[in-house]
């Protein structure tokens, strides 16, 4: 498996979704983590699998969750941009590298 590097905005993203996830019912933080890391698993073993978005970047849904991440692959293994609402504007944060 290769490894996955997060932007330090898509990392606190992250820990955010965890948080909020968290505070609606006890344990649906640490559930939707899992499932971040599935994804994350996936997509490290088959970079590819999920379509492009725009230039290189992909997005891929996280199961269960109405969140997804944009991604691109990197030398080594994949660099996740962006951890975000579905309903979020169009566009955001797709500039990031």
């Amino acid at each position: 498996m290769s490894r996955s590097v997060f932007h330090p905005v898509a990392s606190r993203e992250l820990n955010e979704a965890i948080r909020y996830f968290e505070l609606q019912q006890q344990g649906l933080g640490g559930r939707f983590f899992e499932e971040v890391l599935q994804v994350l698993a996936l997509i490290s073993r088959h970079p590819r699998a999920a379509p492009k978005h725009r230039g290189e970047l992909r997005r891929v849904l996280v199961a269960k969750f109405p969140y997804f991440l944009l991604y691109r692959q990197i030398e080594g293994g994949i660099r996740v941009t962006v951890v975000a609402h579905q309903n979020r504007r169009p566009g955001y944060g797709e500039s990031r590298r």
